[in-house]
């Protein structure tokens, strides 16, 4: 067997393997043989593969040291080729281990106990074993016991209903250990407790049905979290206090309050500087969150002026983006089971699909695809299409707000009901709609379902990269006001990419046809930063420089930042244009070290689209006094074949 220092052989020797994990269970070659079977999975598993991976979930499970187990099994759980030939099976295994022990049982035995709890609930959540015999054992929990037990099951409860709304059931057990722990000091503090049973009301008012029912429970998430905002400085319950004063504001008054968004501002930077983490199987999404908070942030900044007369036009967008930040400062990274029984690694966040924030989730995207379509109109660049819609879309979008704002649906279900064909999955520009009403309502949807998926592990993972990247950036590392501007112009762009990635012709044309300029980018880019509503009071006028060329200009107090725009066709990667990058460092010659490049990249016909992560690259040049310059280079995919002409 190979030690930890090793290199698995390609040339593992499968069957014997399977045969030696009888033998490993308590000894740290349980931990060797995960590690080699998760390196050695391949994409289409041999039938000695998956004998071997059997093994060793039963290995796992045979393995009663909480240290060995622990670590063996997050081998497992970080292997797509495990968890996919065995993953059900541990599951099972590891569950029937996590009954609440015994009064007599030792401090190993009550560790090894929580952890198969904790094991069996990751399992849960990937879809890799049914979920209700989970439930069975939580409920049947009457919250006795060893405190480490305890706080086992508190995580597990939070985590179940945050993603299955039907565990709500189970949110008794939680209370009991609550109610318990009071009278013991060594068992769950009241702060831990606290912010739990905080988030868990504050989800409750996000899937309420009305307002005064969210409003209750966000009453509840706060008088949950009077203890741990009072008396200890836990950063992750003042973010979660001031979005549920925030949203509380909002939906009574549609205003904000800046001393509120002050303490949020101040709560998030020391929950990213501190990566804090619900649970200890929760992995860093600190990518995601911040830009959620940086869209945010800028959304806030203008809040004041947009408020001097309260409207829930204003409001809904903060309460959507407020939403977004609970979700992303909640989220972890996990491999989770699709359709076809393969492992896809995805952010798992709390769901949010029904109740007053889907409404508002929904009433967003139609006010910004509104929004959109009006600031195409005021540049005339609308189609005929969009401006014989404007109304019609204008009428819709305010009657929506009217129902919003009367806690009803956005969209009325009689108006909707049985006038919709049904539409060809594989079209995007086929939406099973017809009329101004129903292009409307179509492109809605296509964008909240967008929307609901924006918790995107390769967007974080991207994210996190860029804004790595460019503390090779002197001006970015040493100026705040300056990284502050560009995480918001990166989240921005990235959230444009994200939402364009999924268009269909009817919205954009132009990514559908290989004679498309840059121009259009230009156009579409525009008209996407005014419909959002982001970078109120940010100069987005778009120039023409040297002879036609097209930039967009984002001004900022004491300084720009500049995003040259380019379309290209050949095969050449966005980052090794050297003409493009050199053009998008010149315009920072009296301005910060800092730019970004966008490149409308035309592929050939039927090319597959690109990943995420190659979106956006840092490429560092040099000026003629050879002091560096760093170039956001993006590329947005154009000449693009619809899916059912692949």
């Amino acid at each position: 067997m190979a030690t930890h220092d090793e290199h698995p052989s390609p040339s593992l020797d499968l069957a014997s393997l399977a045969e030696f994990l009888s033998a490993t269970a308590n000894t740290p070659e349980v931990i060797n043989a995960a590690a080699q079977l998760a390196t050695a999975a391949t994409p289409t598993h041999t039938a000695d593969y998956d004998t071997a991976a059997r093994a060793l979930a039963d290995a796992i499970a045979a393995t009663t040291s909480p240290a060995l187990f622990a670590d063996a099994a997050q081998q497992f759980l970080s292997s797509s080729g495990l968890l996919e030939a065995a993953g059900e099976r541990l599951g099972v295994k590891v569950l029937a281990q996590a009954t609440p022990p015994g009064a007599g049982a030792t401090g190993p035995e009550v560790l090894r106990a929580a952890d198969a709890l904790e094991v069996s609930t990751q399992l849960r959540l990937g879809g890799w074993a049914p979920r209700w015999d989970l439930f069975a054992l939580l409920a049947a929990y009457d919250g006795t016991g060893s405190a480490t037990y305890a706080r086992a099951a508190m995580r597990v409860v939070q985590a179940c209903f945050e993603q299955w709304p039907e565990a709500g059931d189970l949110l008794p057990v939680a209370y009991r250990i609550a109610e318990l722990s009071d009278d013991d000091a060594e068992s769950v503090s009241s702060s831990d407790s606290g912010v739990m049973f905080a988030r868990v009301a504050l989800l409750q008012a996000l899937r309420a049905v009305d307002h005064e029912t969210a409003l209750r429970h966000i009453d509840d998430a706060l008088v949950a979290l009077a203890a741990a905002v009072a008396h200890d400085n836990r950063p992750d319950a003042h973010v979660t206090a001031n979005i549920a004063r925030l949203i509380q504001g909002l939906i009574q008054t549609q205003t904000v309050d800046s001393v509120i968004a002050s303490g949020l501002a101040d709560g998030v930077r020391e929950l990213r500087h501190l990566r804090y983490a619900r649970g200890h199987w929760t992995g860093d999404v600190s990518g995601t969150t911040w830009a959620t908070w940086t869209l945010l942030a800028d959304r806030l900044t203008g809040a004041q002026q947009r408020f001097a007369e309260p409207s829930w036009l204003h409001a809904v967008p903060i309460i959507d983006d407020l939403v977004d930040l609970y979700r992303t400062s909640g989220s972890y990274a996990g491999l989770r089971r699709n359709d076809d029984g393969r492992a896809v690694e995805v952010l798992v966040a709390p769901v949010i699909e029904n109740g007053f924030a889907g409404e508002v989730g929904l009433f967003n995207v139609l006010r910004q695809r509104v929004a959109e379509m009006e600031a195409a109109a005021a540049d005339g660049t609308a189609t005929a299409d969009e401006l014989a819609d404007l109304p019609v879309a204008i009428d819709i979008r305010d009657a929506a707000a009217r129902r919003l704002a009367a806690g009803k649906p956005v969209r009325d279900p009689k108006a909707a009901a049985g006038a919709e064909p049904p539409a060809d999955r594989d079209n995007p520009d086929d939406t099973g709609e017809a009329g101004a009403e129903g292009r409307l309502w179509a492109a809605t949807r296509r964008r909240y379902r967008t929307k609901l998926a924006s918790a995107s592990l390769l967007v974080n993972r991207a994210l996190e990269r860029i804004w790595s990247d460019l503390q090779a950036s002197a001006d970015y590392r040493d100026l705040d006001d300056l990284a502050d501007a560009v995480d918001l112009i990166t989240a921005l762009l990235m959230t444009f990419l994200y939402d364009r990635s999924s268009i269909g012709p009817s919205e954009a044309r132009y990514l559908f046809d290989a004679s498309a300029s840059e121009e259009d980018l230009a156009r579409d880019l525009r008209t996407f930063v005014r419909g959002s509503g982001y970078l109120h009071g940010v100069d987005t006028e778009v120039r023409h420089v040297a002879g036609g060329r097209v930039d967009m200009r984002f001004s900022f107090p004491g300084f720009n930042l500049y995003v040259e725009l380019k379309q290209d066709s050949s095969e050449e990667p966005v980052p090794d244009k050297t003409s493009y990058v050199n053009q998008a460092a010149t315009y920072q010659a009296a301005e910060p070290r800092v730019g970004f490049l966008l490149v409308l990249k035309k592929t050939p016909k039927k090319t597959p689209s690109v990943s995420v992560n190659n979106w956006a690259q840092i490429v560092e040049t040099t000026d003629a006094d050879g002091a560096p310059r760093h170039v956001v280079a993006m590329t947005l995919a154009g000449a693009r074949t619809i899916p059912s002409d692949m």
